[in-house]
């Protein structure tokens, strides 16, 4: 298992201002590895569905030891990703029970599998939530089948896995999903896998919820609220619950924009001030190094880079002969091999029982008269 990044000592000493930490490759031994590490770094990025580019670590934050995302926890961190990154492409980076825990895990935080995901931007989870809040919904009012006792630690945790994920608390809070997740792990079901065929038909059915007379307004949880409370009659629950359901995902979807934007804000403010302190830093620590007569270089190296030597660009503020390529998460991101073929399968579908039949979730969603707004159809995304 790959170290945390606490686990190595003054992890943030070798920026290029601390001459202090030892040199562990000659210059040209490190632009091989880095460029190798950016290569590397560059194809795992680019398969992050749950990381928006916008919130993406960079190389240099990685070379620190501070790389972080919002997505998984301290215990499933990038660095835990990349050292795990061959035994995910073999799997097809879908989680499956052959896989062990931490593997399977983050395939889920990091959205690398469409339907394993927490992701708010995906298809698959998304109607996995929409049936699965109709169902609570049906339980609360009575009008429940009984078939979904057996999956119901399943189905019930994802809503709350799948809430958490697009609450701002959900960038520190984990509770939700590692339960969901223990859960998943020992049961014999599974989230459902919609083909095309069937996410067309499930999309026909939303475009026949019926919404023609009472517009859908309110907080979707007061719905489930009042159908727990009994207030909500079993034609209303009919007529407006499915409808309800897609609402609640749509407004849980535009507020984690929202959190997203103020979040990105702050993230930009404090990059701008973190980068001022940094040029400051760097100005007194050349003016030191100058009256010492300490370069980052030799002349030799200096020619190299100036024949254009170096296809990756170097990240400000880093000497690439002292970063600790030989500690076990620097050598995690060096070993991917971003040119492994996943392991053929004849198919995308997973080796548990589905919650609920995918057939027997639009058929469930039906309801009567008018059809669902174009906007919404959109916002949901399931054309």
């Amino acid at each position: 298992m790959p170290l945390s990044v606490l686990d190595y000592p003054d992890k943030h000493s070798f920026l290029i201002e601390d001459h202090q930490r030892p040199v562990t490759r000659t210059f040209p031994e490190a632009v091989e590895l880095h460029e190798r590490a950016a290569a590397n770094f560059k194809h795992v990025l680019g398969k992050l569905r749950s990381v928006p580019s916008s919130a993406r670590p960079t190389l240099g934050e990685y070379y620190r030891g501070n790389a972080e995302v919002t997505c998984a926890p301290e215990a499933r961190n990038i660095y835990h990703l990349c050292g795990r990154w061959n035994d995910i492409t073999s799997a097809n980076f879908m989680a499956n029970s052959n896989l062990d825990a931490e593997a399977n895990e983050l395939i889920f935080y990091y959205g690398l599998d469409t339907l394993h995901s927490f992701s708010h931007m995906l298809n698959q989870s998304r109607l996995n939530i929409v049936l699965a809040i109709f169902v609570l919904a049906s339980k609360l009012i009575g009008k429940y089948d009984s078939r979904f006792d057996r999956s119901e630690s399943l189905w019930g945790d994802f809503i709350f896995a799948w809430i958490e994920s697009i609450v701002p608390e959900g960038v520190t809070e984990f509770q939700n999903r590692e339960r969901f997740l223990k859960a998943w792990h020992e049961s014999k079901f599974d989230l459902t896998f919609f083909i095309n065929r069937h996410r067309k038909r499930l999309a026909q059915a939303i475009a026949d919820l019926s919404i023609a007379q009472v517009p859908i307004k309110g907080d979707p949880l007061e719905f489930l609220a009042k159908c727990h409370r009994k207030e909500i009659t079993m034609d209303e629950f009919l007529q407006y619950g499915p409808a309800m359901c897609i609402h609640f995902v749509i407004s849980k979807k535009k507020q984690a924009r929202i959190e997203m934007d103020k979040a990105n804000e702050s993230k930009i403010a404090h990059a701008a001030e973190m980068e001022r302190l940094r040029a400051q830093t760097a100005e007194a620590e050349k003016e030191l190094a100058e009256e010492d007569g300490f370069y980052q270089f030799d002349d030799e190296d200096d020619e190299d880079v100036e024949m254009g030597g170096i296809s990756e660009p170097i990240p400000d503020n880093i000497d690439l002969t002292r970063v600790p390529w030989d500690v076990d998460w620097m050598q995690g991101l060096l070993n991917i091999d971003k040119d492994m073929e996943a392991v053929a399968s004849t198919a995308l579908t997973s080796d548990r029982t589905p919650w609920i039949d995918s057939a027997e979730g639009f058929d469930m969603f039906l309801t009567r008269e008018a059809k669902v707004p174009t906007d919404l159809m959109k916002a949901l995304n399931i054309w």
